[in-house]
């Protein structure tokens, strides 16, 4: 079986997606502890025919699917449901 090996960046990039602060020395202690992981998950994909996974869509680094606010009426169905109403507004227990 052949070793899967992570450069050095490839290790620094996976622990900053895991958000995991880590030294020089343990990326090299990692290293090979990472690459029997992901040996031992080769194994068993090879052997229940797992397919291959997706490339992630998204990363901390994408910025996030943004659209603007826009002011709707409510729906029919959400006053029709709500136990009380004053002048249209959903009236809610007080919290505090």
């Amino acid at each position: 079986m052949s070793r899967l090996s992570l450069t050095p960046d490839e290790l620094t990039r996976l622990a900053r997606l895991a958000r995991i602060g880590l030294e020089d020395a343990e990326l090299c202690a990692l290293r090979s502890d990472l690459a029997a992981i992901l040996d031992y998950a080769e194994s068993i994909t090879r052997e229940i025919g797992t397919p291959a996974p997706r490339e992630a869509e998204s990363s901390p680094d994408s910025p996030a699917a943004c659209r603007p606010d826009e002011v709707s009426p409510w729906s029919g169905r959400v006053l029709d449901c709500a136990p009380h109403l004053r002048a249209g507004h959903v009236v809610v227990p007080r919290v505090l």
